[in-house]
């Protein structure tokens, strides 16, 4: 499964530590938890590597979480605001931004130019905090 990355992307730690966790969890088999999960799909992968790269970010490395329906989940923490983007095997990739101390939520499409500004803004928002 070949990927073509920007090489100032390619360079960053954050990227550099996404790729190695990212390997672990396509060497998960199936059932990976206990309770009948798919194995990571490829294209999950690849569209998780292509969002990476095309967002402008320079941070702490992001969290990957493996769904049950083969996708993955991208998580940033801190404090009481949380962003996450759900990336399934097929379809859009959806974000979502909370704000527990204000009880903020937004969703959004990723797939799209807006979509990618957003998450980027919503990043930088909660790095901020």
């Amino acid at each position: 499964m070949p990927f073509v990355i920007g090489r100032e992307t390619a360079s960053s730690v954050w990227f550099q530590k996404a790729v190695r966790d990212l390997v672990d969890l396509l060497n998960m088999g199936p059932n990976w938890n206990g309770y009948g999960e798919k194995v990571i799909h490829p294209a999950s992968a690849k569209r998780l590597v292509n969002l990476l790269d095309r967002m402008p970010y320079q941070g702490p490395p992001v969290a990957i979480v493996p769904l049950p329906n083969g996708g993955l989940q991208l998580e940033w923490h801190r404090g009481p605001k949380s962003v996450e983007v759900e990336i399934p095997p097929a379809g859009e990739a959806e974000g979502w931004f909370v704000d527990d101390s204000n009880k903020q939520e937004d969703e959004w499409v990723v797939s799209t130019a807006e979509g990618l500004d957003r998450l980027a803004e919503c990043v930088q928002e909660l790095l901020n905090a």
